[in-house]
């Protein structure tokens, strides 16, 4: 989660990360809003069968949360769900 950030340093206003109208527009909102806030739900598990052998699954974003971390300039995808097999050799 991130609350929003609204209360941006004077080089952040000028950063199309951050203050753009629409992704690539190359337009900056005036004035600039910021990033607003964001939650997402996760559930990550697994089990080893083994000291070589696991099995996890990592269930990202199940609400579908459109996101986006504060001047990272892209917006998250959505939900991601992936099933993973750990093998130490």
């Amino acid at each position: 989660f991130a609350v929003g950030q609204d209360r941006l340093h004077p080089q952040d206003l000028l950063d199309a990360r951050v203050c753009e109208t629409a992704p690539y527009s190359g337009i900056l909102q005036h004035p600039c809003d910021g990033t607003p806030g964001w939650f997402t739900l996760n559930l990550r598990g697994g089990i080893n069968f083994n000291k070589r052998l696991g099995l996890f699954l990592a269930l990202s974003n199940l609400s579908d949360t459109n996101y986006r971390n504060h001047g990272s300039g892209f917006d998250a995808p959505g939900f991601d769900a992936r099933l993973s097999l750990i093998v130490d050799f």
